[in-house]
């Protein structure tokens, strides 16, 4: 499964750990995958202050972190085996940075 976090609909700070590692749950109870893949959240209009901003950077930490210390079910149990980040934010960041300087 890959999951964009709707930042937007949903304030940074209601983004928290618990409700990201929740959606790793529920991906592999109701889905049944094996793989979930977070896109990291980028900048946007949804993040028009350096305060949002700040929100933005605690939710790509968040799940950068979980990404790092997942533990996978034994093997031969179902559930979520990879937790993996598409890293879109420090990208879009790049491209805005590269054609500023132009």
């Amino acid at each position: 499964a890959v999951v964009r976090l709707p930042h937007g609909w949903m304030k940074a700070a209601q983004l928290t750990r618990e409700r990201i590692n929740e959606v790793v749950i529920f991906c592999g109870k109701m889905l049944g995958v094996r793989t979930v893949i977070f896109t990291t959240v980028g900048l946007d209009n949804n993040a028009i202050t350096a305060e949002m901003w700040d929100g933005v950077t605690k939710i790509n930490e968040i799940v950068h972190d979980i990404a790092r210390s997942w533990e996978p079910p034994s093997d031969g149990e179902d559930g979520v085996k990879w937790v993996l980040v598409q890293e879109f934010s420090n990208f879009t960041s790049a491209v805005l940075n590269e054609n500023g300087k132009h």
